[in-house]
């Protein structure tokens, strides 16, 4: 069941660096987000099932994401953001290509899949029951570097091929860990 996951999301990031999406729509919006302009304002315009497509750059905002959509660099781009992304509202966000420099990811009440992103902050995935009470599916990271603590206690956290400096479990959640160079582990 988790190499099934892995293989989807693997292969989820492959088309969604083609520009496309698997799981959104042929009518599906891009939005493009060039250097001086704002990320949030796009995620503002966007509906669930867009993408949102960054240019290189410097991005300095705190972002907040409240609706499912995909975030990704452009082909061959390299940006850099700085500040706080937060996910929240029943969200099932991704996103590629995040060079987070300082600031932190705080997921709340959401699902989110980064992928080939760098993260020298904290991530927080300390989620209660959403509204329609379930937990939160699914919190991955693949082929990420995260300088910061890791703490999830989202249903499943999927671990592959990161460079991790410090995880922690909290809650009932459960974690799956393929491939990982980690520094310390905790299990609460």
């Amino acid at each position: 069941m988790v190499f099934r996951a892995l293989t989807g999301w693997f292969a989820c990031a492959l088309i969604l660096g083609l520009g496309l999406a698997g799981t959104i729509s042929a009518s599906a919006a891009t939005y493009t987000v060039f250097s001086g302009q704002s990320i949030q304002t796009k995620i503002n315009a966007a509906t669930n099932g867009d993408v949102i497509v960054i240019f290189s750059g410097f991005y300095s905002e705190n972002l907040a994401v409240n609706k499912s959509i995909a975030i990704a660099n452009a082909n061959g781009h390299s940006f850099t953001y700085a500040g706080t992304l937060t996910i929240t509202d029943g969200a099932k966000a991704q996103f590629r290509g995040f060079n987070l420099t300082s600031g932190t990811v705080d997921l709340r009440n959401a699902s989110a899949d980064f992928t080939r992103c760098n993260i020298q902050g904290d991530v927080n995935a300390t989620m209660a029951t959403m509204a329609d009470g379930t937990t939160p599916n699914r919190l991955s990271f693949t082929r990420c570097s995260l300088s910061g603590t890791l703490t999830s206690s989202a249903a499943e956290t999927y671990l592959a091929n990161n460079t991790l400096k410090w995880v922690r479990v909290a809650g009932s959640g459960k974690m799956w860990m393929i491939g990982n160079l980690e520094d310390y582990r905790d299990w609460e």
